[in-house]
Protein backbone atom coordinates (compact mmCIF):
# COMPACT_ATOMS: atom_id res chain seq x y z
CA UNK A 1 0.00 0.00 0.00
CA UNK A 2 1.54 3.24 -0.71
CA UNK A 3 1.49 5.97 1.36
CA UNK A 4 -1.27 8.08 -0.40
CA UNK A 5 -3.54 5.67 -0.04
CA UNK A 6 -3.28 5.11 3.71
CA UNK A 7 -3.54 9.15 4.53
CA UNK A 8 -6.84 8.30 2.40
CA UNK A 9 -7.45 5.63 4.67
CA UNK A 10 -6.95 7.19 7.76
CA UNK A 11 -8.96 10.27 7.12
CA UNK A 12 -10.56 11.50 10.11
CA UNK A 13 -13.80 12.64 10.62
CA UNK A 14 -14.44 16.41 11.26
CA UNK A 15 -15.34 15.91 15.36
CA UNK A 16 -11.90 14.16 15.77
CA UNK A 17 -10.15 16.71 13.86
CA UNK A 18 -11.58 19.28 15.75
CA UNK A 19 -10.97 18.06 19.36
CA UNK A 20 -7.30 17.23 17.90
CA UNK A 21 -6.76 20.88 16.68
CA UNK A 22 -8.04 22.27 20.22
CA UNK A 23 -6.95 20.43 22.79
CA UNK A 24 -4.71 21.65 25.36
CA UNK A 25 -0.80 22.00 24.73
CA UNK A 26 1.59 23.92 27.23
CA UNK A 27 2.84 26.97 26.43
CA UNK A 28 6.66 27.58 24.96
CA UNK A 29 6.70 30.38 27.93
CA UNK A 30 5.87 30.32 31.65
CA UNK A 31 3.71 33.54 32.72
CA UNK A 32 5.70 35.47 35.61
CA UNK A 33 2.67 34.39 37.83
CA UNK A 34 2.93 31.33 38.04
CA UNK A 35 6.73 31.49 39.29
CA UNK A 36 7.32 31.52 43.30
CA UNK A 37 7.50 34.48 45.38
CA UNK A 38 11.44 34.85 46.57
CA UNK A 39 12.93 32.09 44.42
CA UNK A 40 15.87 32.85 42.77
CA UNK A 41 16.06 32.13 39.01
CA UNK A 42 19.09 32.07 37.11
CA UNK A 43 19.01 34.33 33.73
CA UNK A 44 20.15 31.66 31.00
CA UNK A 45 19.66 34.33 27.92
CA UNK A 46 17.59 37.38 26.94
CA UNK A 47 16.53 38.28 23.27
CA UNK A 48 14.14 40.77 21.68
CA UNK A 49 11.27 39.75 20.03
CA UNK A 50 9.25 41.70 17.70
CA UNK A 51 5.79 41.22 15.66
CA UNK A 52 2.58 42.63 14.88
CA UNK A 53 1.90 42.57 18.66
CA UNK A 54 4.90 44.79 19.57
CA UNK A 55 8.18 44.48 20.85
CA UNK A 56 8.83 42.24 24.13
CA UNK A 57 11.68 41.29 25.67
CA UNK A 58 12.54 37.18 26.84
CA UNK A 59 14.49 36.32 29.45
CA UNK A 60 15.24 32.58 29.60
CA UNK A 61 15.43 31.37 32.86
CA UNK A 62 16.54 28.31 34.82
CA UNK A 63 13.72 26.75 37.25
CA UNK A 64 14.26 23.57 39.14
CA UNK A 65 16.36 20.51 38.00
CA UNK A 66 17.51 21.11 34.46
CA UNK A 67 14.75 22.35 32.88
CA UNK A 68 14.94 26.22 31.52
CA UNK A 69 11.66 28.51 30.48
CA UNK A 70 11.09 31.84 29.06
CA UNK A 71 9.42 34.23 30.59
CA UNK A 72 8.63 37.93 29.38
CA UNK A 73 9.60 41.02 31.00
CA UNK A 74 6.31 43.44 31.76
CA UNK A 75 5.57 45.96 29.27
CA UNK A 76 6.26 48.81 31.93
CA UNK A 77 10.36 47.88 32.24
CA UNK A 78 10.14 46.83 28.13
CA UNK A 79 9.37 50.49 26.68
CA UNK A 80 12.46 52.02 28.68
CA UNK A 81 15.26 49.72 27.01
CA UNK A 82 16.82 50.31 23.89
CA UNK A 83 18.23 47.01 21.68
CA UNK A 84 21.95 48.50 23.00
CA UNK A 85 20.61 47.81 26.59
CA UNK A 86 19.66 44.56 25.96
CA UNK A 87 22.86 43.91 24.25
CA UNK A 88 24.77 44.68 27.48
CA UNK A 89 22.98 43.05 29.02
CA UNK A 90 23.11 39.69 26.84
CA UNK A 91 26.48 39.94 27.67
CA UNK A 92 26.23 40.12 31.44
CA UNK A 93 22.84 37.58 31.85
CA UNK A 94 24.47 34.37 32.70
CA UNK A 95 25.82 36.26 36.43
CA UNK A 96 22.41 37.21 36.97
CA UNK A 97 18.84 36.20 39.24
CA UNK A 98 15.34 36.98 38.46
CA UNK A 99 13.32 37.13 41.57
CA UNK A 100 9.58 37.80 41.36
CA UNK A 101 6.96 39.56 44.10
CA UNK A 102 3.54 39.54 43.26
CA UNK A 103 1.64 42.69 44.04
CA UNK A 104 -1.57 41.52 43.07
CA UNK A 105 -3.68 38.95 41.02
CA UNK A 106 -2.93 40.56 37.61
CA UNK A 107 0.73 42.82 38.74
CA UNK A 108 4.16 40.80 39.45
CA UNK A 109 6.97 43.01 39.89
CA UNK A 110 10.75 41.98 38.96
CA UNK A 111 13.86 42.29 40.63
CA UNK A 112 17.06 40.93 38.74
CA UNK A 113 20.21 41.40 40.82
CA UNK A 114 23.78 40.35 40.77
CA UNK A 115 24.78 36.76 41.73
CA UNK A 116 27.03 36.26 44.70
CA UNK A 117 29.70 33.17 44.44
CA UNK A 118 30.14 31.26 47.61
Amino acid sequence: MTLLQQEEDEILPEEHFLTVINRYAPKPWTPLRELMEGTPYPIEDVREVCNQHGRRVVLKIRLSGQRTTDVYIPERFTQILTSKDIQNFKSKCKSLLLFVKHINQYMTDINIVKMHKI
